[in-house]
């Protein structure tokens, strides 16, 4: 069974683990400045130079097709017993199959960018969705408030000595002082 007590590398240990890339160690201090400015994640550039490399591929087809094209040139020095001091080696070039791999690099650079478009339009339209359900909590919660004010007011509005739906009957002593009794009773209830 393991108990845990593993030492840590000691100083100095090549191989301990160290963060960073695995391709990063092996650039250049040059290709470290141009890594550091490229732009990732998106395919457009990529796109643009794949078909310009396609056109390229599609024009030297149509300038040499079958003919050869020299592929390799070795030129010896002092070499006493051989009988040619050049060598020239000429082939022809596959375009064929130069053409279908940038095609097929074309394409799957479309279907990629027909994916991560598809993907922004869709966090676009969650963003939205997020921003109008926001906005919709926040006039609901308005709403709500608007109509506690409405109740608060009409409750003061009727916000008499009403106990049970009966209301308490001033006394008076003569029909004169009750008339003012019910008056001010009704001004009362009515917030005059």
């Amino acid at each position: 069974m393991h108990g845990g007590n593993n030492k840590p590398a000691k100083k100095g240990n090549a191989y301990a683990s160290k963060p960073g890339s695995l391709y990063s160690k092996y650039l250049t201090d040059d290709e470290r400045a141009i890594a550091a400015s490229l732009e990732l994640g998106g395919v457009d550039e990529e796109l643009r130079l794949t078909r310009i490399r396609l056109m390229r591929a599609l024009q030297r087809e149509a300038d040499k097709g079958d003919t050869p094209e020299l592929d390799e040139q070795v030129e010896r020095e002092g070499a006493e017993n051989v009988t040619a001091k050049s060598e020239t080696k000429y082939k022809v070039r596959d375009y064929v199959t130069m053409i279908d791999r940038l095609t097929a690099r074309v394409e799957s650079l479309e279907a990629r960018r027909a994916v991560l478009l598809q993907q922004q339009t869709d966090i676009e339209l969650k963003r939205n969705a997020d921003r109008r359900a926001e906005e919709m909590h926040d006039i609901e919660a308005q709403v709500k408030r608007l109509d506690i004010q409405r109740k608060q007011k009409e409750a003061a509005l009727t916000n008499v000595e009403i106990t049970n739906n009966i209301m308490p009957v001033p006394t008076a002593d003569s029909v004169d002082s009750w008339e003012q009794v019910a008056s001010a009773q009704q001004d009362k209830s009515l917030g005059r």
